[in-house]
């Protein structure tokens, strides 16, 4: 095939290894350049609903409203420690990672899943764990959906605290994100659960 020649009005994409122009790649660059990832990047598989997935990226940027946060824009809060602990602030970290309620939590779910318990200090550890745990990509996306599961759940249990005045067990919050990221997998997943 002969290759046409060029004219002074051609236009190459060199982003692009054939040359051509891609949206998606377009995007991929603005991204890179505007929201420059550090670690493992935010798991977007369908297993996981929208709104979970869309928490989870605002909580690894330390973006939902937790009390520290909310005092850094100026939003008075009278009480800024914890409801699920009552040891420390609220904020993202404590709450997902060094609060005693999240590690019982966790314990529980990674116990279920057959993982050593982690130490973590920050969310985006717990999220770049999951992101690059074993071996098999199968079994990654399906830990990373339960660890998503897990986050999510813990944020829930906190609200019932917080607004409903609901107490729950890290037991009963385990229980959830067992049944929980079950259902997503078995309805949700192109991998399937069983029955």
């Amino acid at each position: 095939m002969e290759v046409p020649p060029q004219s002074p009005f051609d236009f190459r994409f060199m982003l692009n290894s054939d040359g051509s122009y891609s949206v998606n790649i377009m995007r991929r660059f603005i991204d890179a350049k505007i929201n420059p990832q550090h670690g493992s990047p935010i798991f977007w598989d369908k297993m996981v609903p929208l709104k979970v997935r869309c928490f989870i990226w605002r909580a690894s940027l330390s973006r939902i409203p937790v009390a520290m946060t909310l005092a850094e824009r100026g939003v008075l809060i009278p009480n800024q420690l914890c409801q699920l602990c009552y040891n420390e602030p609220k904020s993202v970290d404590h709450l997902f990672v060094k609060c005693e309620f999240a590690k019982g939590t966790r314990e529980w779910i990674f116990k279920w899943c057959g993982i050593n318990t982690q130490d973590f200090s920050h969310i985006k550890e717990v999220i770049d764990f999951a992101a690059s745990w074993g071996n098999c990509p199968k079994k990654r996306i399906l830990f990373n959906s339960i660890v998503y599961c897990l986050l999510w759940n813990i944020w829930k249990a906190r609200n019932d605290k917080v607004f409903k005045e609901l107490k729950s067990s890290h037991t009963k919050v385990a229980d959830n994100v067992i049944s929980i990221s079950y259902l997503w997998c078995k309805h949700r997943s192109k991998f399937g659960c069983g029955n």
